[in-house]
């Protein structure tokens, strides 16, 4: 019953205006400088790669990443400086030429690649939606890579140029963001001042690590020899764990305040002072079974130093640096930072491919229609020590070293009477964290749930909701 009185209320509400990306800008900045590669492209080679990152904003100043729908971004290269003979010495990529990049560019007309692409903007929330190759969701926030030829005695400069245009009854230009690189010549080595970076949180010394849950394989019996010198390969799979927790040895050069990009595997050995408490080590990839970096491992408390060969340009050869005054210490290495893409957020799965879902999966295409498949998304950690940004794989496989823990809360079901099972299952051997789930009596089903990981006190929450058409 509604009782009439002379009382009245009012409420109002703002509705914004659609977003829309109105401005394109470098998130991340490639090195001013840049040596030449020392070998022809192909897998393993020593090449020069000088990475940087595009993002976009809306007309509000927030990221964004939604509907491109009606707009595009042209990219193109071009050499601002050195003789004509250079023209064509640098590319600009998706992907690296130790494989097959999905594209580059190339400001040389007769390279055979084009100066300039177009990418066009569509939808990214469309049911089926998957990036396409020439998308502008393809070219977010993903690596984008200068890479020069091989060569002792060249010098040149090359401008990337990403102009985000509003297209419709006219093409109208309305961001647009540069960079340019300067390729210095290698015979430039010799004078560019270089250092290792430092290991400022010190190492944890991992022989304090015992009772890891392990595979009883080797992964690293399957994967070839780093062939560094100095550098020791895994003896077990607990080895092979406890490199996560080394730091990453690395080379860095400068020419005056400007940092330079150096070819990729140039470290040639690494000699540690006191082996006793620390040793040279190939760092595994954080998110699968693979080597990632040569780095530094720590193993009893105490101090060390290290130096490190490495060969920035035939015109300098074998140079070598060296890191003092390493400290290994015997402090826990805790969870310092937890994080889930989709946390605190609302999402939706589809019932029929709950059971064995990865938490960590995302959705996918099936006949041309969007699978919901996506809960936490990525999960990553990293200790309190920094040197480690464990992701999925990583994290099921450290869940006893950071206490990590994974279940399910306040679940709904069908029929509240008759509830069936829903858990989350954590194989941390093999690396995997899946939904098990089993309808309870009478078909009562999960409506919704709630998905937890929480570790060092750090909790990611999504709230799960299940469709049941589907």
């Amino acid at each position: 019953m509604v009782v009439k009185t002379a009382k009245s209320a009012t409420f109002s509400t703002n509705i914004g205006e659609k977003r829309y990306p109105n401005q394109i800008y470098v998130s991340s900045e490639p090195k001013p400088k840049m040596l030449a590669s020392l070998a022809p492209f192909g897998p393993g080679a020593s090449i020069t790669e000088n990475k940087m990152k595009l993002k976009f904003k809306d007309q509000y100043g927030e990221d964004f990443d939604k509907d491109y729908s009606g707009y595009e971004v042209e990219l193109s290269l071009q050499k601002t400086g050195g003789d004509s003979s250079v023209t064509g010495n640098v590319y600009f990529s998706k992907g690296s030429f130790t494989g097959t990049p999905t594209w580059a560019l190339n400001a040389d007309p007769n390279s055979g690649k084009p100066n300039t692409l177009t990418f066009v903007g569509d939808d990214t929330r469309a049911d089926g939606y998957s990036a396409s190759s020439k998308s502008i969701k393809s070219i977010r926030d993903t690596d984008l890579t200068f890479t020069p030829v091989q060569g002792d005695n060249y010098e040149g400069s090359y401008q990337i140029t990403a102009k985000l245009f509003k297209t419709g009854t006219s093409r109208d230009q309305v961001s647009s963001a540069t960079r340019t690189v300067d390729v210095i010549k290698a015979s430039k080595a010799a004078s560019l001042t270089y250092s290792l970076t430092a290991i400022a949180n010190g190492l944890y010394a991992t022989n304090e690590l015992d009772g890891v849950t392990a595979l009883a394989d080797n992964p690293a019996d399957a994967l070839p020899n780093p062939n560094i010198q100095g550098i020791s390969t895994p003896s077990s799979d607990v080895d092979y764990m406890k490199n996560w927790l080394a730091a990453k040895v690395e080379v860095t050069a400068k020419d005056g305040a400007d940092n330079v990009a150096m070819p990729n595997n140039l470290i040639r050995g690494i000699s540690v002072s006191n082996p006793r408490v620390a040793k040279a080590v190939a760092k595994p990839k954080s998110d699968g079974i693979g080597y990632d970096v040569p780095a530094l491992r720590g193993l009893e408390a105490g101090t060390t130093s290290m130096v490190v060969s490495f060969y920035p340009s035939n015109y300098t050869g074998t140079k070598t640096v060296t890191l003092d005054n390493i400290q290994v210490k015997k402090d826990a290495a805790v969870t310092a930072s937890l994080t889930a893409g989709e946390n605190g957020k609302g999402k939706t799965v589809w019932l029929s491919v709950l059971n064995g879902l990865s938490i960590s999966g995302g959705d996918s295409v099936v006949d041309g229609h969007t699978q919901k498949k996506k809960t936490f998304g990525d999960i990553k950690l990293k200790d309190a020590y920094g040197y480690t940004e464990y992701k999925n794989y990583g994290v099921f496989r450290t869940a006893e070293l950071y206490g990590t823990q994974f279940y399910v809360s306040n679940l709904k079901w069908s029929d509240p009477a008759n509830p069936g099972v829903l858990r989350i299952d954590v194989d941390k051997v093999k690396g995997t964290a899946t939904y098990f789930y089993q309808p309870g009596a009478g078909g009562s089903r999960i409506i919704s749930f709630q998905a937890s990981v929480t570790s060092g006190g750090k909790t990611q929450t999504v709230d799960v909701f299940v469709d049941a058409n589907h």
